[in-house]
């Protein structure tokens, strides 16, 4: 026969086979700090000033906002705005005191990238555009750029939370898997079946998705989940083929004493059910009546009374006086006794289910 242990029976159903079994909760909490991989750079450019200078004395010369400059190592700047370098003029001309006098504009200028590349000394932007150059037009920084910066921020990434997920996920499963095999919270007198184990869904704190982007050098995570076990009163399931064998006794037998034996087979699991393959065998006896066979042998030649009562196992008769070949029919003169401790030597048969 088989015999479920199902968590949804209540009480114990001996004709379908069925005990209750109860289901054990396995609170689960797991809480690990995981560092911050990611980086966020915020870069400021450099500012400052470069003087352009024309010695051209015919004309004067358009400085378009945008126009690069650079130093000899190859730090461009821009300018910030657009502006006219004024011709140069020449002062007492004919006269030994004769001079240019250079065309001069300061304009603002920006570095093209971000970083403290971009902080050069003075007197170090002197690298001016051909069309400048071709106009007699030069360049130089009479005070040293400023201001760029670089400045890295740790943060979580998506990839980081994920291995977060990932290893309190095999953390929980592994605490789980050790509350089951150390037995905890099992009622006394039952027996639990780790192959019943269930791991529920496992809760984050805080919500992992919200974690992605903080600036952080590391991020606690906690993982939390019920797990459930199914356990079984074997005794039950035992006591279920023990009755299935007293109701299929035989009419006007009874069962040995001592003769009972149950066998429980491996579990089968389904689910958070657990059934058992179980053999229950015993040996019956007919208790007999020494009163309806004494009628039944009464009269009968002797060979025949024998013959009546081998059915029933060894028989004697003795007669007296030892001449005597048949059984008297006056019921005083005959005694019949059965030796009802007689164990039967025959093996006990297997009852049907």
């Amino acid at each position: 026969m088989t015999v479920s242990a199902d968590p949804a029976a209540t009480t114990v159903d001996a004709a379908g086979g069925i005990v209750p079994a109860t289901t054990v909760s396995f609170p689960v909490s797991v809480s690990q700090s995981f560092p911050a991989t990611g980086k966020r750079v915020e870069e400021t450019r450099a500012t400052g000033a470069v003087t352009f200078d024309n010695i051209n004395n015919a004309f004067a010369v358009s400085i378009p906002s945008g126009t690069r400059v650079s130093t000899l190592g190859g730090v461009v700047f821009a300018t910030t705005k657009a502006a006219t370098v004024p011709k140069a003029v020449v002062e007492n001309p004919g006269t030994p005191n004769e001079r240019l006098v250079h065309g001069t504009v300061d304009v603002s200028v920006r570095a093209n990238k971000g970083g403290p590349e971009g902080n050069v000394d003075a007197g170090e932007i002197t690298q001016v555009p051909g069309f400048l150059t071709t106009q007699q037009v030069s360049a130089s920084n009479a005070k040293a750029t400023s201001g760029g910066s670089r400045t890295e921020f740790t943060q979580v990434t998506a990839k980081d939370v994920d291995a977060a997920v990932k290893a309190l996920e095999v953390e929980a499963t592994r605490a789980f898997a050790s509350q089951v095999t150390a037995n905890e919270g099992v009622p006394a007198g039952q027996t639990l079946f780790p192959e019943t184990a269930s791991l529920g869904p496992i809760a984050y704190d805080p919500d992992p998705e919200g974690l992605v982007g903080d600036e952080v050098e590391s991020f606690e995570l906690t993982a939390t989940a019920t797990g459930t076990a199914t356990a079984v009163d074997v005794a039950q399931v035992e006591s279920i083929a023990e009755q299935r064998l007293l109701d299929n006794v035989a009419p006007g037998a009874r069962l040995v004493l001592g003769s009972v034996v149950v066998t429980r087979g491996d579990p089968i699991v389904t689910g958070s059910v657990v059934t058992f393959p179980v053999t229950a065998t015993a040996s019956q006896i007919r208790p007999l009546d020494a009163d309806a066979l004494k009628a039944e042998v009464l009269g009968l030649p002797i060979d025949e009374a024998e013959a009546v009562l081998d059915r029933h196992g060894a028989v004697t008769i003795t007669a007296w006086p030892d001449w005597v070949t048949t059984v008297p029919t006056i019921d005083s003169r005959v005694t019949l006794t059965v030796i009802d401790d007689v164990t039967p030597s025959a093996s006990p048969s297997s009852l049907p289910p």
